[in-house]
């Protein structure tokens, strides 16, 4: 069985607090209950977690914990000692969070593609090799990140990372509207380029690889589970 990281936990979490049952579509699939794609896409063996530097922190919206389409997930699949999960709250940052976000251990940098319109807030396009980061990705549609990034008080101080996307996303579980609409998984593959880790970044890019790939195919003999609770 595969070692649960801090997503399966979340999920876990989140499921034992809901006060509804799990509804969704395609109910009747047989899925794995750890990655939930179907079981001949499962994609639990092809996980082969290593090390990096650097720290992830996925800042999530309660509902996206349940998507099988979710790609933040597999940030935590390959790097699951570094990489830490937390469903997004609006008045204040969720237990825990701060404790990793604010350790002095690495530099926090808020992933957001949106140029950031505030004078006061430090938007970084590059990045310093010699440098631990701690990447904190808003992971939700992109309407709800927006309003993630807008609405947290808590988070204003931190300095933000812009992405320049140099080519259109390969995700192909969700269409996004926006320009730089990356999957959370590749705007960490990009964060590991731009901090010279290319062996992570390729580890990861290869990994989300045929997860889009089986998704796809998934997605065309059956249903995927999205709006849930």
């Amino acid at each position: 069985m595969t070692a649960l990281h801090a997503f399966d936990r979340l999920r876990a979490q989140r499921l034992a607090e809901a006060s509804k049952p799990f509804a969704a579509r395609g109910a009747t699939l047989k899925r794995c209950p750890n990655c939930l794609l179907a079981d001949q896409y499962c994609l639990c063996q092809e996980r082969q977690p290593i090390i990096t530097r650097h720290e992830f922190v996925l800042l999530m919206h309660r509902n996206e914990v349940f998507k099988p389409s979710n790609s933040g997930r597999l940030i935590a699949d390959i790097f699951p000692q570094n990489c830490h999960a937390f469903c997004w709250r609006r008045p204040s940052a969720p237990e825990g969070f701060d404790a990793v976000v604010r350790s002095g251990r690495c530099k926090p940098l808020l992933v957001f593609p949106e140029r950031n319109k505030e004078s006061a807030r430090t938007v970084l396009a590059s990045l310093d090799g010699e440098v631990k980061y701690c990447f904190i990705f808003l992971d939700g549609t992109w309407k709800q990140a927006s309003r993630m990034f807008h609405l947290s008080a808590w988070l204003q101080d931190l300095d933000c990372l812009h992405l320049d996307a140099l080519q259109p996303s390969q995700y192909l579980a969700r269409k996004s509207h926006t320009a730089h609409g990356l999957a959370t998984a590749e705007a960490a593959i990009h964060c590991l380029d731009l901090a010279g880790d290319d062996r992570q970044a390729q580890h990861l890019q290869h990994y989300f690889a045929l997860f889009n790939r089986r998704y796809s195919n998934f997605r065309s003999g059956g249903r995927e589970i999205e709006e849930v609770l």
